[in-house]
């Protein structure tokens, strides 16, 4: 039996279920009728294969693998060990199959056991932080917080975090700076900007970027709009994205400015506690089959590596980062991929 082949492609038909007692799998045909296991067949898993149970795409349950050590039949076949499986029942569930090496099976890191691997990462508490009073409200179904804090720094607030708004997880797209649009068109030598009630923020010391990439200053702001300062030199249509600029600016009572990703439920009013939360921990190892094509895409990213079968050990530090290590097991050309995920487009634990 080889060490490992060149196939991360197997046709991987019907659903399949696991006495782990014995380590037979069964293909459990009754739910795919007209379209059950082929184990033996050609092209489909053979014996010397590894079987992946599960889905290692998220929100996909992955069991972890096994090495297949024989064939009665197309509908059940004996995998060696049940070491590389997390302790949970297995039962008429998705499986691939590929010819990654066979020692990473019997390798407890790159298992799902969860002493090991810790799975998927926490959102949890970062900072509590203030809305800034002083500033119009963020109405429900808005994008843009005024705050105030001085957590600013390395392990402060950062984009990637969220904001917590009536129990829910808004990712931050924008620290310092944020998005809005044009309710109405303005003229060249217009010295107005028209917006759909007011922008939490926005003031006259804040910097202002709109579509064709002039800079401007506030200089009054109502309800309806604001004047700026210079005069336009170009003309803005309505729904010009504006870009809002605060990050060099309000070093006194640190306020600033963040874009959320999608829009509040929850209006939030000033003086307003804000809780940030941050994604953290997780820990995911396993091999991927890396052609020339996917080592090219991942050419210049965390991702990048040489081709063959390559461990990845990905997980989230405290400071939000994601962390990719790649370790090449074979280095070989010719790897026919294809199984999901595919490389660099990897479930990861952000």
């Amino acid at each position: 039996m080889a060490l490992w082949g060149n196939n991360d492609n197997r046709t991987a038909t019907g659903r399949v279920s696991l006495d782990k007692a014995t380590g037979i799998v069964t293909g459990a045909n009754l739910e795919d009728v007209g379209n059950g296991t082929k184990f033996g067949e050609t092209g489909e898993v053979q014996v010397g294969d590894i079987m992946r149970f599960g889905v290692i795409d998220k929100p996909g349950t992955y069991f972890g693998d096994a090495v297949v050590v024989s064939i009665a039949s197309t509908t059940q076949l004996t995998i060696g060990s049940t070491m590389g499986l997390e302790n949970a029942a297995i039962a008429r569930t998705s499986f691939t199959a590929t010819q990654a090496p066979k020692s990473t099976v019997l390798d407890s890191s790159f298992s799902e056991n969860d002493n090991i691997n810790d799975g998927a990462p926490e959102i949890k508490n970062l900072i509590k932080l203030q809305a800034f009073a002083g500033v119009s409200t963020t109405g429900v179904g808005a994008s843009i917080v005024s705050i105030r804090t001085h957590h600013r720094s390395t392990g402060g607030i950062k984009a990637g975090d969220f904001l917590e708004n009536q129990g829910n997880n808004i990712k931050i797209i924008g620290v310092g700076t944020a998005t809005f649009h044009t309710n109405f068109p303005s003229g060249i030598g217009s010295d107005r900007l028209f917006i759909d009630g007011s922008i939490p923020g926005l003031a006259k010391d804040t910097a202002i970027l709109v579509a064709n990439d002039e800079l401007h200053f506030p200089v009054t702001i109502g309800a309806t709009f604001f004047t700026i300062d210079p005069v336009l030199a170009s003309a803005v249509s309505t729904n010009d994205t504006i870009l809002m600029n605060t990050n060099f600016e309000h070093e006194k009572d640190h306020r600033f400015v963040i874009g959320l990703a999608s829009s509040t439920t929850e209006a939030i009013t000033a003086g307003d506690a804000l809780q940030i939360n941050r994604q953290m921990g997780g820990y995911a190892r396993n091999v991927y089959g890396v052609a020339k094509g996917g080592s090219q895409d991942a050419a210049g990213t965390v991702y990048e590596t040489g081709v063959g079968w390559v461990g990845v050990t990905t997980y989230v530090d405290t400071e939000g980062n994601l962390r990719v290590k790649k370790e090449i097991l074979v280095a070989m050309s010719g790897i026919s991929t294809g199984n999901a995920p595919s490389y660099p487009n990897i479930e990861h634990a952000n």
